[in-house]
């Protein structure tokens, strides 16, 4: 927390600077739609130099770690220029309208995307470390077969007849696919406490042979429920970026038409 002191205190005071600025330039009677216009389309160049630098990343340009952080210092005063230039309340107009929502769409994921970088990844690696995400899917095969052959052995020592069925109507369907992936964004999911509860049950009425594999199964349905949660999460993270970089691509698309289209007008009626 003290290490982010400084910085936040030093973007506090430059937003604060770039909102006396405008309203200066304001009473000045400046054009302050030119200055802020290009403030911010300087501004949204160099934020998208970011994603550029995480392609790039075998090249010696800078930890990430800076990177990030000149992100969302520069995304935060982005957000204060957007509205000194296109103000508070949508504007009127097909064309403003539109690149208004599609920037403030692109500044809401932004400040959701920081949000989800700060609280996800101690949700991520609870339980256990954090993996990596292209491997869950094998890690949950694995555990699917592990169950097998958890039923198969009891059922070859003749006292697996509760787990088979136990296996089939439910463990079984839990394992071949991830589940629960929204519930799990949210910390309310439900199927793998339901399923151990329901294991616990049978657990009371087995013979001491099939005790152990009780116990296994109870292993194998937490550590699924732990690859559900860590797809779930990570795979929010992904997602947001791809919805975070298409707007960008797109608001860019507008401002080039928008810039066209004001300085157009400008220069057709001498202004």
């Amino acid at each position: 927390m003290k290490t982010r002191l400084p910085g936040t205190v030093f973007l506090l005071v430059l937003m604060a600077f770039v909102l006396a600025g405008s309203l200066q330039f304001d009473a000045g009677l400046r054009d302050i739609a030119i200055i802020s216009g290009w403030t911010l389309a300087i501004l949204s160049l160099l934020l998208a130099t970011y994603n550029l630098r995480k392609k790039i990343s075998s090249v010696p340009i800078g930890r990430a770690w800076y990177w990030r952080k000149a992100h969302s210092f520069l995304g935060w005063l982005a957000v204060v220029v957007f509205f000194v230039h296109a103000g508070p309340l949508p504007p009127d107009g097909q064309l403003y309208l539109l690149l208004w929502l599609l920037y403030f769409l692109l500044l809401v994921s932004g400040i959701t995307g920081l949000w989800l970088s700060l609280a996800l990844p101690s949700h991520i690696a609870q339980g256990g470390e954090r993996l990596q995400y292209e491997r869950i899917p094998l890690l949950r095969e694995a555990q699917s077969r592990r169950a097998e052959q958890v039923i198969l052995a009891a059922s070859v020592g003749g006292v697996g007849q509760p787990l088979m069925e136990f296996h089939n109507l439910h463990l079984r369907p839990y394992l071949c696919q991830f589940r629960e992936r929204y519930r799990h964004c949210v910390n309310n999911a439900k199927i793998a406490g339901l399923l151990l509860q329901e294991l616990k049950n049978i657990g009371r009425y087995v013979d001491s042979g099939s005790r152990q594999s009780v116990a296994e199964l109870e292993e194998i349905i937490a550590k699924k429920q732990i690859l559900d949660r860590q797809y779930a999460l990570q795979g929010l993270l992904k997602k947001w970026i791809y919805f975070h970089i298409a707007l960008n691509y797109m608001s860019w698309a507008f401002i080039v038409i928008h810039v066209f289209a004001s300085y157009t007008f400008r220069l057709e009626y001498g202004l």
